[in-house]
């Protein structure tokens, strides 16, 4: 066997579980608990908001309809040092951009409204007031799939908001598919594999 041959044996070893492919995986949304303040929007407040979470997406129905997603990326920054003349990069901290979601649009745009109902927990929209972080904020679990349906990898949104609920456009010369699309922000993201090491005081 020669050495072209060992490296293609080598690969089909390695890749013996498959290739991983992009348009397998699934989302796990949930809305956050809620605003505790009577004076919020009504359908963002505690147990109102959790009543929309069964009615909107207890059966999954917003997850399934996620059809573009992606995993998040993190960015050290950094800066040039110099050491004797050669100049090098020193990470001093890392941050994250947040992620986009695109999902098909029923007829009833129940999609959007989710949406809708979490950013209001971040805004009050009568009075332009912004709510507590905690109160608006939730994890969003993202897990890529197999051939098989099974969980291969998994990676969680750390107290994620809708950031921008993107305008749905409208037309009479368009026919097709409308899509809802969100950009969710999130202070950091973590393997879900080595998620219960974090302290959830952070």
């Amino acid at each position: 066997m020669n050495k072209s041959d060992l490296q293609l044996q080598k690969f089909f070893t390695e890749m013996r579980k498959g290739i991983g492919k992009p348009n397998r995986y699934r989302i796990e949304f949930n809305l956050p608990i809620g605003v505790n303040d009577v004076e919020a929007n009504w359908e963002s407040r505690r147990g109102n908001i959790q009543s929309n979470q069964n009615k909107f997406n207890a059966t999954g129905a917003i997850n399934i309809m996620c059809h573009t997603a992606m995993l998040p990326e993190r960015l050290l920054q950094s800066y040039e040092q110099k050491q004797m003349i050669v100049p090098y990069r020193v990470p001093y901290t890392q941050s994250y951009n947040p992620v986009t979601f695109t999902f098909y649009a029923d007829s009833t745009l129940n999609t959007r409204r989710y949406f809708e109902i979490w950013q209001n927990s971040v805004v009050n929209v009568h009075n332009n007031s912004l709510n507590f972080y905690s109160e608006f904020t939730s994890d969003v679990n993202i897990y890529t799939l197999d051939v098989e349906g099974n969980d291969t990898y998994g990676v969680k949104l750390i107290k994620a908001y809708p950031l921008t609920l993107a305008a749905t456009d409208l037309s009479y010369s368009n026919d097709g598919v409308q899509n809802i699309t969100v950009t969710l922000s999130y202070k950091y993201w973590t393997n879900i594999e080595d998620n219960r090491e974090i302290n959830r005081t952070v």
